[in-house]
C-alpha cells in the first residue's frame, strides 16, 4: 500500500478530481419550502399539541408522508398555493439579493476608475 498510485483523474481525498463544497452566503435568502414541507410543518404542531394532552408521539417522517399522500385534493391545494406564494417571495429576495451583490462591485469598479485618474 505504500506504492500505491491512484489512477489518473481518479477521485478521492485531496486528488486531483476531489472538488470542495462552495461556502454557503449567511446573508443569502432562504429556499423556499414545497408544499409537502408546508404540510409536514402544521402537522407537527398539530401533533405536538396531541402528544401535549395526551403523552402519545405520532409524528415520525413516514406517517407523515402516508398522510401526505392520503389528503383530499382541496387541502392539497391549500398547501400548493402556500408553496406557490413561498416562491414568489423567494424570487423577490433573491432578486434583491443580486442585485446587492452586484452593487458593491459597481461601486468599487467605479471607485478605482477615479482613482486611476
Amino acid at each position: 500500500m505504500k506504492d500505491y498510485m491512484p489512477a489518473e483523474g481518479a477521485k478521492g481525498r485531496g486528488g486531483k478530481g476531489s472538488k470542495r463544497k462552495a461556502k454557503k452566503d449567511p446573508n443569502a435568502p432562504k429556499r423556499p419550502l414545497n408544499a409537502f414541507f408546508w404540510f409536514c410543518k402544521d402537522q407537527r404542531m398539530i401533533d405536538e399539541i396531541v402528544k401535549a394532552e395526551t403523552g402519545l408521539n405520532v409524528g415520525d417522517a413516514e406517517e407523515l408522508g402516508w398522510r401526505w399522500a392520503d389528503i383530499d385534493e382541496k387541502l392539497r391545494k391549500v398547501y400548493e398555493d402556500e408553496a406557490s406564494e413561498d416562491r414568489r417571495r423567494y424570487e423577490v429576495e433573491m432578486a434583491a439579493y443580486k442585485k446587492e451583490l452586484a452593487a458593491p462591485a459597481k461601486n468599487g469598479a467605479a471607485a478605482e476608475d477615479q482613482d486611476l485618474l
